[in-house]
């Protein structure tokens, strides 16, 4: 089950050299995060694009420190930790120090969720 993020960690967060069309990532890494915890981690060579949907399980507002699982067909995959830096507005992965700066804030649009293949928030609620 997802948890609910602070406001600083919703939006779609990329490495430095990413390219996009409009929210569409198309080169380089992405990752978009909703502030119900659903969201999901993209690549893209500029040619094709692949992706998994992930679930924030957890994270700490104290330490900044929360994780994250990848999800397809409705089963748990791996589990990743991230590190939020308030001083340079980043996440950081905890695996191998990948750093994914924000490039926009907020929830994403509906419209952005469908794209991702995500379900409506509406749908998550019990």
């Amino acid at each position: 089950m997802a948890v609910t993020l602070p406001i600083e960690l919703t939006g779609i967060w990329t490495t430095p050299s990413s390219e996009f069309h409009g929210d569409a990532i198309f080169k380089g890494e992405a990752i978009y995060l909703d502030s119900d915890g659903v969201g999901a981690a993209l690549g893209g060579n500029g040619a094709d694009v692949l992706g998994v949907r992930i679930v924030v399980l957890a994270y700490d507002v104290s330490t900044h420190i929360g994780n994250f699982q990848m999800t397809e067909y409705g089963k748990g995959g791996p589990t990743l930790t991230f590190r939020y830096e308030p001083s340079t507005h980043s996440l950081v992965s905890n695996k191998d120090g990948h750093v994914y700066q924000q490039r926009r804030q907020g929830a994403l649009t509906p419209g952005l969720r469908k794209s991702l293949g995500l379900e409506n928030k509406a749908s998550l609620t019990p």
